[in-house]
């Protein structure tokens, strides 16, 4: 039943993208975004990609969200010219394509995200990478007023996000934290996963998921980090463990339908062979 509900998800997707196109406010380039975006002060959501035929994940699920308040709160803008698709890229440290990029006002980054894209996880990047915008000014005006370890894990979360592991990793080794603590760490690991995604790097990327699915104790939040974690093992030529963690998001009684699609589809991807393997286990 909730692998139908997905494929019916897909379908209204796909027979509505017409009207969600016409319904989709884009700019028109990447310097009249940025003179926007700082005139209105908000933030830029950048598809960067100069290959139009590997655009359909994202741009699907740009345009499943249509119509929504959150999506009015951003500047679009679609990257398809090359020589400011490399200039992005070498700025942002970004290799995959297509590629997401979250600016903020005046153009500073944010985050990153690349990969297996549906609506759901683009709303809820949307809603991270504003909660890190107010995050930083935070950080900023009233730094003094924070808890010292408060001050620590905001600074971690903010780093991780941008995809600086190194710092991270200098604060992290050694550092012991608390189980109340689980869900910053969750947090912190999933930045980490997401912006190694997007710099191509998909053993780092694995590594971090499977780290922030060990921080996961919650059965809503799960799911999402096994199907990246599940796409980056398709990308590594681990087909059966990619089916192993699918089936298993599936079976999550908590898993939401535009999960539910993101998970069937992806195991549409996968070689008969693997499929065949985990049906006889």
């Amino acid at each position: 039943m909730k692998m139908r509900a997905g494929f019916v998800l897909g379908l209204s997707l796909t027979s509505g993208s017409c009207l969600a196109q016409s319904a989709t406010k884009w700019t028109a380039g990447f310097d009249v975004a940025t003179v926007q975006a700082r005139k209105l002060h908000r933030p830029m959501l950048v598809v960067v990609n100069e290959n139009q035929g590997r655009m359909r994940s994202i741009m699907s699920a740009i345009y499943g969200m249509s119509g929504s308040k959150q999506l009015n709160r951003w500047i679009l803008v679609q990257v398809t010219d090359p020589q400011t698709a490399v200039l992005l890229r070498r700025k942002f440290k970004v290799t995959s394509t297509p590629i997401l990029l979250f600016l903020s006002p005046s153009g500073d980054l944010i985050t990153k995200s690349a990969g297996y894209h549906w609506s759901g996880l683009l709303a809820s990047m949307m809603d991270c990478a504003e909660q890190l915008y107010r995050d930083r000014e935070m950080l900023t005006s009233g730094s003094k007023r924070l808890p010292k370890i408060s001050k620590l894990l905001l600074t971690l979360k903010l780093a991780a996000w941008k995809g600086d592991d190194g710092s991270v990793s200098r604060f992290m080794n050694g550092t012991r934290f608390s189980p109340s603590f689980n869900a910053q760490l969750r947090e912190i690991f999933i930045g980490l996963a997401t912006t190694s995604l997007a710099g191509g790097d998909l053993t780092k990327a694995s590594t971090y998921f499977e780290k922030a699915i060990g921080y996961t104790f919650s059965q809503s939040a799960l799911s999402a980090s096994q199907i990246r974690l599940a796409f980056c093992q398709m990308r590594l030529g681990q087909p059966n463990k990619a089916v192993t963690l699918l089936r298993t998001a599936l079976a999550n009684p908590m898993i939401n339908e535009d999960e539910i699609f993101a998970a069937s589809r992806l195991l549409q991807f996968m070689p008969p062979t693997a499929i065949g393997t985990q049906t006889r286990r």
